[in-house]
């Protein structure tokens, strides 16, 4: 807020403020005024040509607060230690971020949502007195009906061929990974400190905010796919088949993805909240710390703080995108970055069927509400006898350096196939058909999770031993892009419409060998018939590859299958499972306990046994929506218990993910809501659970709004839960 100079155009009782950002207008009284302009929603109160304004609907940055006690004279070196220098991560100017191939889009979206509005026009129908206020409204609602929403709208269709589609699938799979995460944060800043051990022996500290990820349509954009979305801070990411392109305000920046940089690496993370329910906790620290790691006996009340491995993925670019997620789920968001290195070689990004921009239009000024996504930069640290304020952030622990075990070392303890391969030869199987016999760029995976440096020289062994062997012409042209295809028809005078299949067989029926040779020379790898058998007994090395599913891996997978009873891989992972789940809750791990059980749902979807995947998604929601999580604990209640209420700001929802996997079981089912609600209420009045928020029959409504995304039905719920709650523990204050 503040106070400012200005000028202004009135027409009767609307008034007119123009700037280089925009046109704004304005009602009320001399005085007293209200009003909407490109920078928001604001009240504008003055005289004399010195006025006072503020926006309006922009939430105080929320503030988490930790009850701890300080001693009474704390040491000099306490208050220095709060003087932090915080490192901005962000992004460029927005306007920069976009590479030659996307310039076109760009520009046309941006064009066409800087487009004068035509809604203001209608509001001088009020100075009208034989026309009045009724058919002012009404001619507005007609103009952004008719004429503005056409005027700013961009349509962006896609024509996806059917071997892409199922690549971009892989791709959409990968992201829901990020969706169904319990929580997620987007990191703005980060700085270094100085003395650790007032930082519960963090040597680096963040400032975050809890975002959403999920699928949605950007603004004044018309699609026939969906589009996966990540917010990070003033910008948000939409991740289209063939691009990103990035929104800040009513600018837009795009990017190809071999212009986008995905990396992911796990992060050690003192957690001072609650445990999300599908962290991994990995060590304990204290709020206040010693020289030798223990607690600091100065402070009262210096409690126990869990360490937990948290992922982090970060998006870059050339052109100045820079931006940091943090998500619970350990190691999630690896398969983001493992698909996208394999796109950027098998070229299906560049060449996706190019978006249609067409035109549309702009809204009515929207009503004066408040603003969403007001940013949680610190904690605040109070002290219960003193009130002094320690203003701290939260905490990471900076990973040590990757302890890569590398492969010679793995093999020692790995058990060979009847073919006499390694686990990880059996996934550079998996993998040849996506490699050139040269010039190849291997994902970063090889070595950071399997300890492998040299997968060319793993390629050139199985070739050498008859697994592997050249691929020819039509293996060339099938991994060839259908534009590149009909090119080469186009210049021989051949038909160019049709199918991929179609095209590669009429470029080897029309265009000699020796001619296709020259132009198309790189050969892939393809599997000997020893190749396939080989990978089809050894099947489930990729598939854990690709499927995160407690701390198994290739390695002690391999060890699991090949002990006895042997059996099927899947019906040993099955029975892991089990027994995990029941040792989770045993343990009170409630979470690790929930995470069990949906990977157990997606087992079965799986094996199309949609019915009993429901039962199981059941327990997930029934879990999640207990309040009950990782190393519960009745006593601790009153903590828990400032992260259940209200619904905006609950940690006992449900993840985006998981509703969608509900909802692709009750299409499979044919279920209507009514019969998906009477499943789920019949399986959750068998379970029970330590702590319970909500009744089976509200879990079970939950669901469906959740499903409708009837967010102020979800905020009422929720409301009547906090009261039954606040009958229930009446000293317990919330």
């Amino acid at each position: 807020m503040g106070f400012y100079f200005r000028k202004s155009i009135s027409f009767g009782g609307v008034r007119f403020n123009f700037s280089k950002s925009g046109i704004g207008a304005s009602v009320g009284v001399k005085g007293f005024r209200l009003g909407t302009g490109p920078r928001g929603n604001y009240i504008h109160i003055g005289q004399g040509g010195v006025y006072y304004r503020a926006a309006l609907g922009r939430k105080k940055d929320a503030v988490n607060r930790v009850l701890l006690d300080r001693p009474e004279n704390p040491p000099s070196d306490l208050v220095q230690s709060e003087h932090l220098l915080f490192q901005e991560i962000e992004s460029g100017d927005i306007s920069l971020i976009v590479d030659s191939s996307s310039q076109d889009i760009v520009n046309e979206i941006n064009a066409k949502r800087k487009k004068f509005p035509l809604w203001p026009l209608a509001l001088l129908c009020v100075l009208i007195p034989t026309v009045g206020m009724p058919l002012a409204l009404l001619g507005g609602i007609l103009i952004y009906a008719i004429v503005d929403k056409k005027r700013k709208m961009t349509i962006l269709f896609y024509d996806i061929e059917d071997q892409s589609e199922q690549e971009i699938q892989q791709f959409y799979n990968s992201f829901e990974e990020l969706m169904n995460c319990n929580m997620a944060w987007h990191i703005s800043a980060q700085a270094h400190v100085q003395d650790r051990k007032y930082h519960a022996g963090a040597n680096q500290v963040v400032k975050k905010t809890r975002i959403k990820i999920g699928y949605k349509t950007p603004p004044y954009i018309k699609t026939n796919v969906m589009v996966p979305t990540i917010p990070v801070g003033k910008q948000t990411l939409y991740l289209f088949p063939d691009r990103v392109l990035i929104y800040e305000g009513k600018t837009v920046g795009g990017l190809v993805y071999d212009s986008l940089s995905v990396t992911q690496r796990e992060q050690r993370f003192i957690e001072d909240g609650m445990v999300p329910r599908d962290g991994t906790v990995v060590d304990h620290t204290w709020r206040f710390v010693n020289k030798s790691g223990g607690p600091d006996r100065r402070f009262s009340n210096n409690r126990q703080l869990p360490i937990l491995m948290y992922s982090e993925v970060q998006f870059c670019s050339d052109t100045g995108l820079n931006e940091l997620i943090q998500l619970s789920k350990q190691n999630a968001g690896a398969m983001l970055a493992e698909k996208l290195d394999h796109y950027k070689n098998s070229t299906i990004w560049k060449n996706s069927a190019d978006a249609i921009p067409q035109a549309a239009a702009s809204p009515l000024p929207e009503p004066l509400t408040v603003a969403q996504g007001a940013t949680t930069p610190t904690f605040q640290v109070l002290d219960k006898e003193e009130k002094q304020v320690i203003k701290i952030t939260t905490e990471i622990v900076t990973s040590a350096s990757d302890d890569i075990i590398p492969i010679e070392s793995r093999i020692k303890d790995a058990i060979q196939s009847s073919h006499g391969l390694y686990p990880h030869e059996i996934l550079v199987l998996d993998y040849a058909h996506t490699y050139y016999t040269s010039g190849n760029e291997f994902q970063s995976f090889w070595w950071y999770r399997y300890g492998v440096r040299n997968v060319q020289a793993v390629l050139n062994s199985l070739v050498d031993r008859g697994f592997l062997q050249t691929g020819d012409l039509r293996t060339a042209l099938d991994k060839e892009t259908v534009k590149a295809i009909k090119e080469v028809l186009k210049s021989y005078n051949c038909k160019v419409t049709g199918k991929k299949a179609e095209l590669v067989q009429r470029a080897l029926d029309e265009i000699s060998s020796d001619e296709l040779n020259i132009l198309f020379p790189k050969r892939t790898y393809v599997l000997t018939e020893i190749g396939q058998a080989a990978l089809n007994e050894e099947a489930y090395v990729p598939y854990i590859h690709r499927h995160g599913i407690e701390d198994l891996d290739i390695w002690s997978l391999n060890k699991l299958v090949h002990t006895q009873p042997y059996m099927p891989y899947r019906d040993k992972l099955w029975g892991y499972l089990n027994q995990r789940s029941m040792k989770h809750f045993s343990e009170s791990n409630f979470g690790l306990y929930r995470n069990c059980r949906f990977n157990m749902a997606q087992f079965l979807i799986e094996e199309n046994k949609y019915e009993d995947a429901l039962g199981m998604l059941a327990e997930v929601i029934f879990q999640d929506l207990s309040g009950a999580n990782n190393n519960y604990d009745p006593q601790f209640l009153e903590i828990y218990a400032e992260r259940f209420f209200p619904y905006e700001s609950s940690l006992a929802t449900t993840a985006p993910g998981i509703i969608s996997v509900i909802v692709k079981c009750q299409e499979e089912l044919g279920y209507t809501d009514d019969e998906l609600k009477t499943a789920l209420i019949d399986r959750m009045s068998k379970l029970n659970v330590p702590l319970q928020l909500f009744t089976v029959d509200e879990c079970a409504q939950i669901v469906l709004l959740e499903k409708a995304q009837n967010v102020e039905e979800l905020k009422e719920l929720y409301k009547k839960a906090k009261i039954k709650f606040k009958q229930k523990y009446p000293i317990i204050k919330i």
